[in-house]
C-alpha cells in the first residue's frame, strides 16, 4: 500500500513527464501503467514502452524549506497511466493525497474531491536497466541539445529498410571537448557540433 502528500504542481509536473514514455496501446496492460514508487523521502513516476523509460521524482525541499512530499506508507503501485494524469491535471492548486489499499484501489483525495482507480501489482512491471558509475557520461544545456535535435533530425531516414539511418548520431571527443550530432537519410546530412568541456570518448546512434 501507498499513502503520500504532496502538491498538484508538483504532481503535474512529475506525472507529464513519465507518461511520455507510456504507449498508448502495449502488448503487456502493464506498459499502459504508470509505475508509482513511495520510498522514504520521495515519489517516483516510470513510464516505460520497453525502448525508451522516463522516470521523474517528487523529492527535496521547496523554495520555504518544507519537504515536496510526505510519504506515510512505502511500496510501488500501476496505474494506468491515460487515466491517472486525465484526472490529477485537472485538479486545483493545492495539497492532494494519493492512497492504496490492499486490494489494489487507488485513491486520489482532494477537499471534497475524491476518485477511485482500480490499481494493477507493480510485480509484472519490467525493470528499466540502470546507467551505472562505469558508464562514460556528458552533459549539455537542455536548450542547447533542443536546438542541435531540431536542426539535424529533420534529415533523417523515415524508412524501416535501414533502421539505423532513422536515428540521430552522437560523436563526442575528448580531444575537442565537442559533441556532434550528425543525421542522413542517403540523399541529405545534416551535422551539429557543440563545444561542452568533456573529457569523455564515445559515439552511439539512438533513434530519432
Amino acid at each position: 500500500m501507498i499513502a503520500f502528500t504532496c502538491s498538484t504542481k508538483d504532481l503535474k509536473d512529475a506525472v507529464g513527464k513519465a507518461v511520455k514514455a507510456v504507449p498508448s496501446k502495449a502488448q503487456m496492460p502493464v506498459l499502459e501503467c504508470l509505475k508509482i514508487e513511495a520510498e522514504f523521502d520521495r515519489v517516483s513516476f516510470t513510464g516505460y514502452d520497453l525502448i525508451t523509460g522516463i522516470t521523474s521524482y517528487i523529492e527535496g525541499d521547496d523554495k520555504d524549506g518544507y519537504s515536496k512530499v510526505n510519504v506515510e506508507e512505502t511500496d510501488t503501485i500501476c496505474v494506468n497511466a491515460k487515466l491517472f494524469y486525465n484526472i490529477i491535471k485537472k485538479l486545483p492548486k493545492g495539497t492532494v493525497h494519493i492512497s492504496s489499499d490492499e486490494h489494489l484501489k487507488l485513491t486520489i483525495e482532494q477537499y471534497d474531491i475524491c476518485f477511485n482507480l482500480l490499481a494493477m501489482d507493480a510485480e509484472n512491471y519490467p525493470e528499466i536497466e540502470n546507467v551505472h558509475s562505469a558508464v562514460q557520461t556528458f552533459e549539455i544545456k537542455q536548450s542547447v541539445l533542443q536546438s542541435m535535435l531540431s536542426q539535424t533530425l529533420y534529415a533523417r531516414s523515415l524508412s524501416e529498410s535501414k533502421p539505423i539511418l532513422k536515428g540521430a548520431h552522437f560523436s563526442i571527443s575528448d580531444d575537442t571537448g565537442d559533441v556532434e550530432i550528425a543525421a542522413i537519410d542517403g540523399f541529405r546530412c545534416a551535422i551539429r557540433k557543440e563545444h561542452i568541456f568533456t573529457d569523455c570518448d564515445f559515439n552511439f546512434t539512438v533513434d530519432g
